[in-house]
């Protein structure tokens, strides 16, 4: 928001909207395994995204581990007026 501020931006607002939700493990490392749909695992390294993966099998392998996990994501708005010409 500061940044829109400083860049001439006016009546700028903030809307967040908070989704919980639960996560199925086994569906998860199905589609982790497809590392290349997915931006955010192409943003970290081979040697990150190898670890997280052998964790996941691990849990999966863990039969007193839960496979369903809560959840959380929050998705931020920003909306800002483009400053009047001249103003």
């Amino acid at each position: 928001m500061a940044e829109m501020h400083s860049s001439g931006f006016v009546a700028v607002t903030e809307e967040r909207e908070h989704l919980h939700f639960e996560q199925h493990l086994r569906s998860w490392l199905d589609r982790v395994r497809r590392r290349d749909t997915c931006s955010q695992l192409l943003a970290i390294t081979d040697v990150g995204y190898q670890a997280g993966l052998s964790r996941l099998m691990h849990e999966l392998a863990d039969r007193s581990s839960p496979p369903l996990r809560q959840d959380h994501l929050c998705l931020v708005t920003i909306r800002g007026e483009k400053r009047p010409t001249g103003a």
